[in-house]
């Protein structure tokens, strides 16, 4: 990961429940400014607004198993009326990419709770016992995680284990947000339903037994990057103005459906305008149990009315714009959205979807209102245009014209209109 650490604060912040869903983090690889200035000449342009920011950071895996007990060598508890566990974390087994920061070092957490949802809303529980590798500050790496113990515990737990390679996962954490970004592992959740993006995370339970060691081994999934490209085809329209909230999701099925489990996302964290072409980075997991990774397509969505303002909500709302087609007259993700799930492969490389569907719940009935209002997305706007020279004084030289303001964005207004004096001139476009 090559960043410093502090344990010790990543620890806190993990108990006070910075991994309290699976709600999309708001990250960024980059930001994207808005337009050139307008030329010189008469009355300025009006400055534009800033350009979208860079695409989100994506977030979710499924996890490993609870945990598999067993004998062994893990000593007896101190308090024979407790049980004690020696926990050994098992990632999975992933080659490194191209991201520098992703090198197979980072800081590994082990969180025992009571209960199998710690981070409900409505009752959140702190950990009994946390353990950070390495202790302090550094980092360790994938292959050289040494089993921990833990003592003094009921004889049901339930073990999470987080794995952060990327230091945006550490800056997720910092602001209060779960980890859940490419470059990161994840044990113990039980995931069998895919992804939630909002459903508080579930962990599996680990049973101990009172007076005796308890050898536990906790699966990892990775989360694997991927970046989406995403446009629409050169024959769709949408039904509204284009600008929305956007995502795209990985499943393990080409039927859309509104319970469609999806087993990786990416979205912007914003409102953008999908008529033009956006990047969406993000995250799948797949476990690839015995070697052999299940097919999972890629699906774009936007919701151009704001009828949820999650970008991660369920792949069908009433209005939505979808990357599908008809085939054989069933509505299907076209197959060329398969990804390329190479068992180790930790960087999926990029893909491009188009979005080319609306679908309607609701018929043929009347469109609802926009409730989304996006800013504008960034574009330059065209310089001002040089007005005449003002009107020169008696007995005096016709003034000079007027300068045009630099503009950032928006259609530059016109300048005013006089005579004599030099004329000024025709404002540029960004």
């Amino acid at each position: 990961m090559k960043r410093f650490n502090d344990g010790s604060r990543l620890l806190a912040l993990l108990a006070l429940g910075a991994c309290a869903s699976f709600a999309l983090p708001a990250c960024s690889d980059d930001d994207d400014g808005g337009g050139a200035s307008g030329g010189s000449g008469g009355t300025a342009g009006s400055a534009g607004t800033a350009g979208n920011g860079g695409s989100g950071g994506g977030t979710g895996a499924v996890g490993g198993s609870g945990g598999t007990g067993g004998g062994g060598d893990c000593s007896a508890p101190a308090d024979s009326s407790k049980a004690k566990a020696c926990i050994t974390l098992a990632p999975q087994e992933l080659t490194p990419g191209t991201d520098a920061d992703i090198d197979g070092s980072g800081v590994a957490i082990i969180q025992i709770y009571d209960t199998a949802t710690p981070d409900d809303p409505a009752n959140p529980a702190t950990p009994i016992q946390q353990i950070l590798m390495p202790s302090g500050t550094g980092e360790v790496s994938l292959d050289s995680l040494t089993t921990q113990e833990a003592d003094g515990l009921p004889e049901t737990v339930y073990v999470r284990a987080w794995f952060l390679d990327n230091p945006i996962a550490q800056d997720l954490v910092a602001a209060g947000k779960p980890p859940l970004v490419w470059g990161v592992f994840l044990g113990g959740a039980d995931l069998s339903q895919g992804l939630s993006p909002s459903t508080p995370m579930k962990l599996k339970s680990v049973s101990l037994t009172a007076g005796a060691g308890t050898n536990v081994t906790i699966p990892m999934v990775g989360f694997r990057k991927l970046v989406v490209t995403m446009k629409t085809s050169s024959t769709f329209s949408f039904l509204g103005d284009g600008t929305g909230l956007g995502s795209w999701g990985a499943f393990t099925q080409r039927v859309p459906s509104s319970s469609a489990r999806p087993y990786g996302y990416g979205a912007i964290a914003m409102c953008a305008d999908y008529n033009k072409t956006q990047v969406l980075p993000g995250l799948v997991i797949a476990e690839c149990a015995g070697g052999t990774c299940e097919d999972m397509y890629v699906a774009g969505r936007v919701d151009d009315f704001g009828l949820s303002l999650d970008p991660n909500a369920g792949l069908i709302l009433n209005e939505f714009a979808i990357t599908a087609a008809i085939e054989m007259g069933s509505l299907l993700v076209p197959t060329k959205n398969k990804i390329d799930l190479t068992p180790t492969k930790y960087d999926l490389g990029a893909m491009e979807v188009e979005l080319n569907y609306n679908y309607r719940a609701d018929g043929n009935a009347a469109l609802p209102e926009d409730k989304l209002m996006c800013p504008d997305t960034g574009s330059g706007g065209t310089g001002g245009t040089g007005g005449t020279g003002g009107t020169g004084g008696t007995g005096g030289t016709g003034g000079a014209g007027g300068t045009g303001g630099a503009a950032t964005g928006g259609t530059g207004g016109t300048g005013g209109t006089g005579t004599g004096g030099t004329t000024g001139g025709t404002g540029g476009s960004n």
